[in-house]
């Protein structure tokens, strides 16, 4: 086998150790907000422009379950209500009910939140929003909140 090879051949292994390391814990590494996934749990950000988001493993201590991701098609940046109407439109109901596993009126101990894009986001085209479950009464949670996942929380 010649030294062509061999490069090759470590090559593909040192980049198949870094995606598998990657894999295994990008549940625990910082991201931004668009980086969330659904099922991905996380520390929730105490600041109101969130510029990174601490990944946790969903048994471990979090306060939020990201559950649905969606775009708006609003045409212009939404203000007073607007990100609010288009999550109780698309986060709650139907897809609130998928997730868990029971329509939102059932479990009062879970809140929908949400990451929404910044003004100047928005007119650099970003409309992505990143709705996830919190706990209601404020306290970190160790089970994931996705139905089949763990036993339910009441």
């Amino acid at each position: 086998m010649g030294n062509t090879a061999r490069g090759l051949i470590a090559m593909v292994v040192v980049v198949g150790l870094i995606a598998g390391a990657w894999f295994l814990f990008r549940d625990r590494l910082s991201g931004a907000a668009e980086d969330l996934r659904v099922g991905d749990c996380f520390t929730e950000p105490a600041e109101a422009e969130v510029q990174s988001i601490q990944h946790q493993p969903c048994t471990d201590s979090h306060d939020g379950e990201v559950h649905f991701i969606g775009n708006s098609d609003a045409e212009t940046f939404p203000i007073v209500f607007g990100f609010d109407d288009w999550v109780q439109e698309h986060c709650l109901g139907t897809t609130f009910e998928a997730y868990v596993g029971d329509p939102v009126e059932a479990r009062s101990d879970i809140a929908v939140a949400y990451f929404a894009p910044t003004r100047e986001g928005w007119q650099g085209g970003d409309r992505e929003i990143t709705c996830y479950l919190t706990p209601a009464d404020g306290n970190a949670i160790t089970v994931p909140y996705k139905a089949g996942a763990a036993p339910a929380a009441s």
